[in-house]
Parts: structure tokens; C-alpha cells; sequence
């Protein structure tokens, strides 16, 4: 036979069994708002997330037409493809009326270099920032797409007030100067005498 003996009295293990139930009431109430806070912040992931992904859909919108509408501007046709499940982008470009190219590399330089500058032009009409710069966006450009990409360019500078920067070797003349341009040209490089004589031998 086994016999238990208790050190404490009635009193002892009641009180013992009150501040055990007031623990255990405690850390309920504090389990119970946990679990409630998990549940908000689940909440507010799904929904960031959704958001996230409607900003996502929307900016890819936006991009896209805003390059269908620059395109215009040279009476090209096309639209860009956002494929967001396999993080690609494709570019469907339509030269005045010519069959449709799906690979920007079957293009003509200057439809490629001209397409690149809508599509730049579309990127920055969802995206803020304060300084804009182009480096030799106009090579492999004719005269007149150099011409049509210019105006193009400074009419979107002009109605977003940012502060732009191009860079380009090609001529500027046909540019009417207006108070919010300034175009400043660098002297043509200094050739050395061992640089005259290599072409001399050459010759």
C-alpha cells in the first residue's frame, strides 16, 4: 500500500491552486491577443500583397501605353508585354505599317534606337524621379527620326518640368533653342603628334 503525505494544509494548496489559476488566466489572455495580432498581420500581408500586385498589373498597363502613344508619334504600332510569372518582357513593334516584329533585333538601327526611346519615355511616366539622362539615345537614327525623337523627347521634358540631360555626337542645328534649353558643345579633342604620324604611316 502507498501512502502520500502532503507538507502543505487545505489552506496552503488552495491558495497555491488560486495564483496557478491567475497565472494560467494571464498567459491565456496574453496567447489570446498573439494569436489575434497574427491574425491581423495575415491580414494585412494578404492584403499588401494584393496591392502589391494591383500596382504591379496597373504600372504595366500604364507602360504599355504610354509606349503605343510615343510609338505613334512616328506612325509606329506596338505594345509592350509584361509577362510577370516569368519576369520577361517582350516588345511588339510595328514599323509604319510593315509586319510586325517580336524581336527588337530583326529592326533597322535606327527603328531599334527609336523604339528604345519610346520605350524609355514610358518607363519615366511611372517613375518619379528628379534628374533624367540619355547617352547617345539618337545613334543609327536618319535625320528625320533623329528629328522626330528630339521633339518627342523635349515636348515629354517640357510637360513633366524635370531637369534632363542628353548626350549625343550628332548634329543639333535644327533644334529651335528656347530659355529652358542649353546645349553645351565640347571642343573637338586635341590630336598628339605621335597620333598624326601613326596616320601619316598608315597612309
Amino acid at each position: 500500500m502507498f501512502f502520500f503525505r502532503s507538507f502543505y494544509n487545505v489552506e496552503q494548496i488552495q491558495d497555491r491552486s488560486e495564483k496557478v489559476k491567475i497565472t494560467l488566466d494571464t498567459f491565456g489572455r496574453i496567447v489570446d491577443k498573439q494569436e489575434k495580432l497574427i491574425h491581423k498581420l495575415f491580414k494585412a500581408s494578404r492584403h499588401r500583397g494584393q496591392q502589391y500586385k494591383n500596382l504591379l498589373e496597373s504600372t504595366a498597363k500604364l507602360t504599355s501605353s504610354c509606349f503605343t502613344s510615343f510609338l505613334e508619334s512616328r506612325n509606329y504600332t506596338g505594345e509592350a508585354i509584361f509577362d510577370h510569372k516569368e519576369g520577361t518582357l517582350a516588345l511588339e513593334i510595328t514599323p509604319r505599317g510593315d509586319e510586325v516584329h517580336k524581336d527588337t533585333r530583326s529592326l533597322s538601327g535606327g527603328e531599334r534606337s527609336f523604339s528604345t526611346v519610346c520605350f524609355m519615355l514610358a518607363l519615366w511616366e511611372v517613375v518619379e524621379m528628379p534628374l533624367r539622362c540619355l547617352d547617345e539615345f539618337d545613334v543609327f537614327m536618319d535625320h528625320v527620326t533623329r528629328r522626330t525623337a528630339m521633339n518627342l523627347v523635349l515636348e515629354v521634358a517640357r510637360e513633366k518640368k524635370k531637369q534632363y540631360i542628353f548626350l549625343t555626337p550628332q548634329d543639333l542645328s535644327f533644334l529651335k533653342i528656347t530659355d529652358d534649353m542649353r546645349i553645351l558643345r565640347m571642343p573637338q579633342p586635341k590630336r598628339t603628334l605621335m597620333e598624326i604620324n601613326n596616320d601619316n604611316d598608315a597612309d
